[in-house]
């Protein structure tokens, strides 16, 4: 069995009460502990290489937790770490990253591919880490519709 990588991440905030329902609650937000390299695994980008720099800031998903239950029983936790930092990170550089971002990268921001390739990727990295195909292939689904640049997403 491959030992796959698993970066070393700290939690900053647990969620507030009321998340995903209330629109003021924030959500949880972890940190790199150091750098994360990975490759794309979406045909014909898997040449690509990216690194998440140590220090980087996200949530795991912007899903509210109200729908983390059924029928898609996504929980970012687990299984879905790495698929989600990494889902989060290129969707930071989909949406021309964030100030902290560029500064580490001093403007000068890795090249990104298309959202349809960053969601597919995710889905690509479910599978890899081990969360069951139908569940995967749902969130697959899910972030190209609703994700970053998604199909069905109109900001």
């Amino acid at each position: 069995m491959e030992v796959l990588p698993y970066p070393n991440i700290t939690p900053l905030r647990d969620a507030d009460f009321g998340y995903g329902i209330l629109p003021w609650a924030k959500g949880p937000e972890w940190m790199t502990k150091e750098t994360h390299r990975f490759n794309l695994l979406t045909p014909g980008y898997n040449h690509m290489e990216y690194q998440v720099p140590e220090g980087y800031r996200f949530n795991k998903a912007s899903t509210p937790p109200i729908l983390w239950g059924p029928p898609l029983n996504y929980i970012p936790d687990g299984l879905c770490v790495v698929p989600a930092l990494e889902h989060d990170f290129l969707c930071d550089l989909l949406t021309g990253g964030s100030e902290w971002l560029k500064n580490v990268f001093h403007g000068e921001l890795p090249r990104i591919t298309p959202a349809s390739v960053v969601h597919e990727h995710f889905r690509l990295q479910l599978h890899r880490y081990g969360v069951r195909r139908a569940k995967a292939d749902a969130w697959g689904r899910v972030v190209a519709l609703f994700g970053p640049k998604g199909k069905l997403r109109f900001l």
